[in-house]
């Protein structure tokens, strides 16, 4: 049992290197994108402003708690006895 335990305490810490080495990978990914991307900010300008122009969202915003006009339309299912014919 002593060593069944420890086989699950190891396999865990491996399991957490892992995980931890994956997000480190992301993070690392996700800096170098954003140093990359500070230099074509410039050329993201323009495109910016052409999709302005053209009505294309250039965000997107969540509805979540707030007041949605059209939402609080609803309909109710009139639930009916069924009778037989005779």
């Amino acid at each position: 049992m002593r060593h069944q335990r420890e086989f699950v305490e190891e396999e865990h810490k491996k399991t957490k290197q892992a995980v931890s080495d994956f997000v480190d990978g992301i993070t690392k990914e996700w800096q170098q994108k954003q140093k990359e991307n500070r230099g074509e900010a410039e050329g993201n300008e323009d495109e910016l402003e052409m999709m302005k122009m053209l009505e294309i969202p250039v965000r997107f915003n969540s509805t979540k708690g707030k007041l949605v006009p059209g939402a609080d339309v609803s309909s109710v299912r009139a639930v009916t006895q069924r009778q037989s014919h005779q």
